[in-house]
């Protein structure tokens, strides 16, 4: 399975994943040039950050999109979690991504 079905089957499950992010929204504004980064724990999905391929000059860049303001990475942290290991579970999480 490709990252971008993982990342699809992602979006369908979750319903915490900002609007911007969305593959759907991801497909009307980049069409199929966009791909995905998918930080795991184990069976757990960490993190995800999408990101959208632009050619300019010849020359592969990343940016985003025409009327998208933010897209960056975004930390799925367990319910379980200590207040105390966010920002260590989300350094950890931004690094793999």
């Amino acid at each position: 399975m490709s990252k971008k079905e993982q990342y699809r089957k992602i979006c369908e499950a979750r319903n915490d994943t900002p609007v911007f992010l969305q593959c759907w929204w991801l497909d009307a504004v980049c069409g199929e040039d966009w791909d995905v980064a998918i930080a795991q724990k184990g069976e757990h999905i960490t993190g995800v950050w999408p990101y959208h391929i632009a050619n300019k000059g010849g020359v592969q860049i990343l940016r985003n999109p025409k009327l998208t303001p933010y897209l960056g990475p975004h930390v799925f942290f367990p319910e379980d979690i200590k207040a105390s290991n966010i920002d260590g579970f989300e350094h950890e999480t931004v690094s793999e991504l």
